[in-house]
């Protein structure tokens, strides 16, 4: 019976990857995750400082509110680096400095012709958060842990909310690098773990404060399910179902028709122990159904993330 969990599992994740990448009708700045993944769903080590280098890229286009004419396509690519501090055996400190780069364009729908493009570069809206573990339990006879925890924090508005074209003109919203605004954002997760496998379970809120435009992202909730499974000791499949709803955003108290909606996707991935405490972490996730507003699309997200850790 065993066996044939494992190969379930292992033929799951060779089928999810290869699903039909297909554009699918979704906001804009849909994000599906954890959003405090960085900090791990294990027990705290007391003084332990762990550093990681996260990668994303990411495209998505969506039918401009402000001409429905037009229609903006983003192709996005981000490094961030990240650094996780546990001052307790109870709490996770995780600060994110995010580079961006975003290829940005504005075409004419029935000619297919190119009305305004931008490709900005640099900082974005830096994460500060915080994951408390509200109740830790283990059993080491039985190889097994498992854990209940707090997820809370902000980003903040780093990022250049006004990036211009060439003519000058401030480009969409979306295309900016940084939101304008400060995003407080907080959740519940649970991990369980029983060796080979792991499970875990969260959900997650974020706000936005208006900007200096007046615009304002509507507030998302973010939810998943996940299975990991150690397939020899360095390295692991995972599994995941996730999703988000978010509302529409407004600009001026007026209601972003193509933005807000719910999103769903598959992620598979894999866990790696390159060597000691070196981690490499990927994933890609796949929206298979989505009912949102508006016009929009959205590819796959790819994330890469690279993690040591420190002992003292």
């Amino acid at each position: 019976m065993l066996n044939f969990l494992k190969f379930s599992f292992i033929t799951l994740i060779f089928l999810a990857f290869l699903m039909p990448q297909k554009e699918l009708h979704a906001c804009s700045v849909c994000g599906m995750g954890d959003p405090m993944a960085a900090a791990g769903d294990s027990r705290p080590a007391a003084g332990q400082i762990r550093v990681a280098l996260e990668n994303q890229s990411l495209t998505a286009t969506a039918v401009s509110d402000d001409n429905t004419a037009n229609k903006e396509s983003l192709q996005q690519y981000t490094v961030k680096p990240v650094l996780i501090y546990s001052p307790a055996e109870f709490l996770n400190i995780v600060v994110g400095i995010p580079l961006t780069y975003k290829n940005w364009s504005l075409n004419d729908i029935a000619s297919g012709s190119n009305v305004d493009s931008a490709q900005p570069f640099g900082l974005g809206d830096i994460d500060v958060g915080a994951r408390f573990f509200l109740f830790q339990e283990s059993n080491l006879n039985e190889k097994m842990r498992n854990s209940l925890a707090l997820t809370a924090g902000v980003t903040t508005p780093t990022g250049n909310n006004n990036v211009m074209d060439a003519s000058g003109a401030r480009i969409d919203e979306h295309a900016q690098l940084g939101t304008g605004s400060w995003g407080p954002y907080i959740g519940l997760s649970y991990a369980y773990h029983k060796d080979p496998w792991n499970f875990s379970v969260y959900t997650a809120a974020r706000f936005h404060t208006i900007n200096a435009y007046d615009y304002f992202y509507g507030t998302g909730i973010v939810a998943g399910i996940a299975a990991q499974f150690r397939i020899w000791d360095p390295f692991a499949l995972t599994l995941g179902i996730e999703g988000r709803y978010a509302f529409n955003d407004t600009l001026a108290g007026v209601t972003q028709i193509h933005t807000g909606g719910a999103v769903f996707g598959v992620t598979p991935g894999f866990i790696l122990n390159i060597v000691s405490d070196l981690w490499l972490k990927g994933n890609v996730q796949i929206p298979f159904y989505t009912k949102l507003s508006g016009e929009q699309t959205v590819g796959a997200t790819f994330n890469l993330n690279l993690e040591y850790a420190f002992h003292s």
